[in-house]
């Protein structure tokens, strides 16, 4: 419909929650969530889930569980054109792919570098959905999920965290990076040795870049300024 329509779950059944939506369809959903057992254990996880009934009265069924390999799932992704059907999970220690129908199945997996701390995924919309892009400590990653190897580093990326990280949906080859440094980078993936061009228009972190699907606009985003550029 014209109308976008607002599901409200309260309270949702798995404590503090961050979400993302299967696009297209809008009826599957994807949380990473935590809550505090027996008021002393931090109890997290990730959950597949179908959304059903109206605006008025919503219900979930879930559909699986995302935490094998992983301690902690930080990120939850669903797959770009073509694969829609597929989600990628990243976690503490691993990087796993999903297949999504009546169920959830795991697909294939991949150990992380120990000691790290991953912040942000992202698929590739040039890939044919065969690559994703890792944001962990400073550095970028990017990672072939036919073999579930990493192909690609850009070690030092940022001189501090990475927060996130944005694949140029008009250009192939072309990836935006932001982090803790207050600086929003941009890359060719064919030559990652330096940046293309580096600006530091935030005086404070910068947790998000996005590209903007129709035209070369991007947006920056840190706790309470925006830019787009």
């Amino acid at each position: 419909s014209s109308e976008t329509e607002r599901y409200v779950l309260s309270p949702y059944p798995r404590g503090g929650v961050a979400h993302s939506f299967l696009p297209h369809t809008r009826d599957l959903i994807s949380t990473c969530h935590s809550h505090v057992q027996n008021e002393v254990n931090l109890v997290s996880g990730a959950t597949v889930w179908r959304l059903g009934g109206t605006p008025e009265e919503p219900n979930l069924e879930e559909l699986g569980d995302l935490s094998a390999h992983n301690s902690t799932v930080r990120v939850t992704e669903w797959g770009v054109e073509g694969c829609e059907q597929s989600l990628c999970s990243l976690g503490d220690t691993s990087l796993v792919k999903w297949d999504i129908d009546s169920n959830v199945r795991e697909h294939s997996f991949c150990e992380l570098p120990k000691r790290s701390s991953p912040t942000s995924l992202r698929w590739n919309p040039h890939s044919s959905g065969n690559q994703v892009g890792i944001a962990s400590d400073q550095h970028i990653r990017l990672h072939d999920l036919r073999t579930m190897k990493c192909t690609t580093v850009v070690d030092n990326a940022h001189t501090q965290t990475v927060r996130d990280l944005d694949f140029n949906p008009n250009r192939q080859y072309y990836m935006a990076t932001c982090g803790d440094d207050c600086a929003t980078r941009f890359w060719d993936t064919r030559n990652c040795s330096q940046p293309l061009l580096s600006f530091f228009n935030h005086s404070h972190w910068v947790w998000k870049v996005r590209y903007n699907l129709r035209d070369q606009l991007i947006m920056t985003e840190e706790v309470i300024v925006r830019w787009c550029y």
